[in-house]
């Protein structure tokens, strides 16, 4: 599916590279805070603004979470369709490219002070977060029954790109310096993120032309059209 499916390719890419940048993380983070004269304590410490980012992110989705279920128990589910489960991606994930950004402008060393890599890489720890989230939940509502599957796909892009990236993450940042190396990030962050909008807006063109969605889709009909027979025998015969 990978191979076959867009949505299962270029989410997985998304959410693979987001999960490589935050192991690339623990690997640069030794370049940009031996600058400020990290010691090893201190190196530790400095991953707690991503569970910061992690935990913001979760709350984040409560009021969508909420909103949905309202729908949902007032019949008007059916106006759900698997790209509403985007739609808060489409506004967290802009965190990605510009938590990146902030980090490549504060990560030259003194005198900046060495907080500001951090309250950016909490940015960008909401936007993994919400990332993985929002494209695991998007798969399943797109492919039922294939949903282990198409996540499958994207689990295996998260842990080849992450295992990936311990190969170039440090060459990348004694070459380029830690300035430079986060630029090339944002730039391939703004690349990966565009998938998240095109996929909210076309999402359902792109799931017709899919020979799984497009067959669960037709059992959906088939199940809603025996669910109703029922139900209009009972009002005639009332």
């Amino acid at each position: 599916m990978v191979l076959t499916e867009p949505i299962v390719l270029f989410l997985s890419l998304l959410s693979g590279f987001s999960d490589a940048l935050i192991f690339s993380f623990l690997e640069s983070f030794g370049y940009v805070f031996n600058q400020w004269n990290f010691s090893k304590t201190d190196f530790g410490l400095a991953m707690i603004p991503l569970l910061i980012g992690y935990v913001l992110a979760y709350f984040s989705f409560f009021p969508t979470i909420s909103r949905h279920n309202k729908l949902r128990r007032t019949n008007r589910g059916d106006k759900l369709n698997p790209e509403s489960r985007l739609w808060w991606l489409l506004y967290v994930v802009t965190l990605l490219p510009l938590g990146i950004l902030g980090f490549a402008f504060v990560s030259a060393g003194p005198p900046l002070p060495r907080i500001a890599p951090l309250m950016f890489s909490v940015l960008i720890g909401m936007a993994n977060y919400a990332i993985y989230f929002a494209t695991i939940d998007y798969m399943v509502a797109a492919y039922g029954e294939y949903a282990a599957s198409a996540t499958g796909g994207n689990g295996f892009m998260r842990d080849f790109l992450a295992g990936m990236c311990a190969l170039y993450t440090g060459p990348l940042y004694k070459k380029l310096k830690p300035k430079k190396a986060s630029f090339l990030l944002f730039g391939m962050s703004v690349i990966v993120c565009v998938p998240v909008y095109v996929f909210y807006w076309f999402g359902p063109s792109i799931r017709a032309k899919s020979k799984f969605a497009k067959k669960l889709a037709e059992e959906k009909e088939v199940r809603n059209a025996k669910q109703e027979g029922p139900k209009r025998v009972d009002i005639s015969a009332a």
